[in-house]
């Protein structure tokens, strides 16, 4: 998934939210490949984004993360609630 694709997924949002998703988003990608060999895909970074809104609007999901996806959405909220990482 490059840098596009990324964008894509945030369209919508407020200009800074998005910066700083994308940028995690980024960072993360790059980190997990290095260390794991995993790429990230478009959908396991749609399905964590669906799960922060609804965090972010108090509603309920039902979708279940994975261990990968999870590790995403916590660091879009660590950078997010605490402006750092």
């Amino acid at each position: 998934m490059d840098e596009q694709q990324i964008a894509k997924f945030f369209d919508g949002l407020s200009s800074t939210l998005v910066a700083i998703l994308i940028s995690e988003t980024v960072q993360f990608r790059d980190k997990l490949l290095a260390e794991t060999g995993h790429t990230l895909t478009v959908g396991e970074t749609r399905e964590t984004l669906e799960v922060l809104l609804a965090k972010i609007e108090n509603r309920p999901t039902t979708i279940q993360l994975t261990d990968i996806q999870q590790q995403l959405l916590n660091c879009w909220l660590k950078r997010l609630t605490f402006g750092g990482k």
